[in-house]
């Protein structure tokens, strides 16, 4: 087999112009949409076209995430849309998506509720939704989602999937269904094709490509253990009948090596039908272990009617793996336009897959082929990609210019960590994409600080910085138990409570990038505390009394209590008890402290009294009292005795005792 040997030559960065053969510049590298971020999955790009008016779409799915959106630029290259979301669904990776000549973007995703449905979303030039999750069908497996859709130009979708057969596990079928816009109505579901090959089998590989007046191409690869396969084609109308049978057009035997992959592309360009193919073969083999490998595109020729015109030639010799093989488009000349991905370094991989460098910087290159196959330019690099998982080179011709976009691993800040996909995008055209800003601002929360509470005070991230500017700042801190958000460069906030807030800023730039940096503000108790050593008091000496300071208050807590009885005794304690030993007068003083160190102090008095026999000089009191009002009685009865009493020696009104004790006084 005679081998070209494609990639030996790299000549600069042009090409030969498509129609006067004159060199054509590309442009530099424009950096549509920035990765998920450190420690997300990546982005892929699912779409990406030029609307009737010029305008760039770029559907972008967002593996981190899981949603899917839309970056739209005028023909200008302005930023209009910025990462609209179109899709929030589980598993909602778009299988198809493509855009009509209104500049409607037509999506067909997983259904946003089962794993075994494919829905159909509508969206205008702007992505508002136009059309709602319409049901297509229900599918009979997960893995079956690879839909294809196109459109005959006049409202009607044509749409193919791959289903598991229904009555055989080693079969699959090309299933089938129309969607007529205008009157918003579906077609039944046909199987068009049954293929000896279970859908699981990832050697099943699945194309369908319209031309101008509609029709339909499929085309479909199968595998017999991996080792032979072997690619069909059928032709059908966009109302699924039959333009050209089944038929094979290719068979081929290759040994591949264990870990390689296998992709290909079928193309039709005006007169003529085009597959590519690789296949990889083991170079250098270390203690019976292959080190490294190269593969080879290949490309066989057919009539528009699947005849064949060439066999399988090999055009390009590649280092390494091709991960991501192939894009392939003819222009208005029908000239065809492949690029690929090649190893810069094909060594032995740290990754453990051996052979395979997806650790290594990969190289996107372009060759042009006329229709009838043989070279129209030797192939070209256009850009070095970054390490492992550069993926999905795809190109796009629009007149006499081309659009070549890709998305590619991103390792910032020095990480060794996988830190999302870029996607990018390059042209012959004279275009000038504004560029996606990539670079992180820095934030900047002032230095910390002290205040007392229930002092207003200014947060302070002026000098935060961007490339481009700050967008946004954001301050956030728990308050109270709450969240609090405050926004602007320099807002203001009161504190009511003392204590340590740690209050974090985050500033943001327009393009979504974004940095925090923490200020922490410690609040001062001034607050002084209420002291409340209770109501005054009278005890007798020798009493127990208790004193309790559960009256007082502070605004955080009251840390220590401290009694002075008044009588060169103290103690401490919310509450305490003290013995008097001597009556008298005592001013009982309270010291309550705060953490802070603020007191206040409250006084109580405590008369004690003291404790004798009885008193002689009460008793004396009596017994005085006593005789002096007996002698009064007396007297009062004296007066009122008659003649015939005295006479007897007895006075009225008294006993016998009394009268003669009156007589003798008398």
């Amino acid at each position: 087999m005679t081998k070209r040997t494609a990639v030996a030559i790299i000549l600069p960065l042009f090409l030969i112009d498509l129609c006067n053969s004159q060199p054509l510049a590309w442009s530099k590298d424009f950096r549509i949409t920035y990765g998920a971020e450190k420690g997300g999955a990546g982005r892929d790009l699912r779409f990406f076209d030029i609307g009737p008016q010029g305008d760039y779409f770029f559907v972008v799915h967002d593996g981190g995430k899981d949603y899917t959106f839309l970056t739209k630029f005028n023909s200008e290259g302005k930023l209009v849309i910025k990462e609209k979301v179109l899709s929030l669904y589980r598993a909602s990776v778009p299988s198809y998506v493509f855009i009509d000549g209104n500049s409607r973007l037509h999506v067909f995703f997983p259904s946003p509720t089962y794993d075994y449905e494919i829905a159909y979303l509508q969206f205008d030039e702007n992505g508002n939704k136009t059309i709602d999750t319409t049901l297509i069908t229900e599918i009979d497996w997960l893995w079956s989602t690879k839909v294809i859709a196109g459109t005959d130009g006049s409202g009607n979708i044509a749409i193919f999937w791959l289903e598991k057969n229904a009555t055989s596990a080693e079969k699959s079928n090309i299933m089938y269904k129309k969607i007529d816009i205008a009157a918003n109505t579906l077609t039944n579901t046909r199987s068009l094709i049954t293929i000896d090959v279970d859908v699981l089998d990832w050697a099943l590989n699945f194309w369908a490509l319209f031309d101008k007046d509609g029709a339909v191409y499929l085309f479909w690869r199968e595998s017999q253990n991996h080792i032979y396969y072997y690619y069909y084609f059928a032709k059908f109308d966009i109302d699924g009948n039959t333009l050209k049978n089944k038929m094979l057009v290719l068979s081929r035997a290759e040994q591949f090596a264990p870990e390689a992959w296998n992709y290909d592309r079928f193309l039709v360009s005006a007169n003529r039908i085009h597959l590519f193919t690789s296949h990889t073969e083991k170079k250098t083999t270390v203690e019976g272990k292959f080190i490294a490998m190269e593969s080879y595109i290949n490309h066989t020729l057919f009539q528009i009617d699947g005849n064949k015109m060439s066999e399988n030639t090999v055009f390009a010799e590649v280092n390494g793996t091709i991960f991501n093989l192939l894009s392939a488009v003819a222009d208005s000349e029908q000239r065809i336009h492949l690029a690929w991905d090649d190893d810069v370094d094909y060594g032995p991989s740290t990754s453990g897959l051996v052979g395979y460098s997806f650790d290594q910087p990969r190289e996107l290159y372009y060759l042009v082929l006329n229709e009838d196959g043989s070279p129209f330019s030797q192939a070209t690099r256009l850009t070095q990609v970054d390490q492992r998982n550069s993926r999905n080179p795809h190109l796009y011709v629009k007149t006499v210019n081309l659009f070549l976009t890709w998305s590619d691993n991103r390792n910032y800040e020095g990480s060794d960590n996988l830190n999302g996909f870029d996607i990018f995008l390059k042209s012959t055209a004279p275009i000038s994409i504004e560029e996606m800003d990539v670079t992180k601002p820095l934030a900047d929360a002032g230095p910390d600080f002290t205040v007392n509470e229930d002092t207003l005070i200014t947060f302070d991230g002026s000098n935060s910085y961007d490339n481009l500017g700050v967008e946004s700042y954001t301050w956030t801190f728990i308050d109270v138990g709450v969240v609090q958000t405050l926004t602007g460069v320099k807002p203001t906030y009161m504190f009511a409570d003392p204590g340590s807030y740690e209050i974090t800023l985050n500033v943001s730039d327009a393009a979504g990038n974004w940095a925090t940096d923490t200020v922490v503000v410690m609040v001062l108790d001034i607050t002084k505390p209420v002291a409340n050593a209770g109501q005054d008091q009278t005890v007798d000496v020798g009493t127990t009394v208790t004193f309790d300071a559960s009256g007082s208050t502070d605004n955080v807590g009251i840390v220590s209590y401290e009694w002075n009885f008044g009588d060169e005794t103290n103690r401490t304690g919310k509450t305490t008890t003290h013995t008097y030993k001597s009556p008298g007068t005592y001013d009982v003083t309270l010291t309550v402290k705060d953490e802070a160190g603020n007191t206040a102090t409250s006084t109580r008095r405590v008369t004690v009294l003291s404790v004798e026999a009885f008193p002689m000089w009460i008793a004396g009191a009596i017994v005085a009292t006593i005789a002096i009002l007996a002698i009064a009685i007396a007297i009062v009865l004296r007066k009122r005795k008659s003649p015939s009493e005295k006479k007897k020696g007895l006075v009225e009104g008294f006993p016998p005792q009394l009268s003669t004790l009156r007589l003798a006084l008398s």
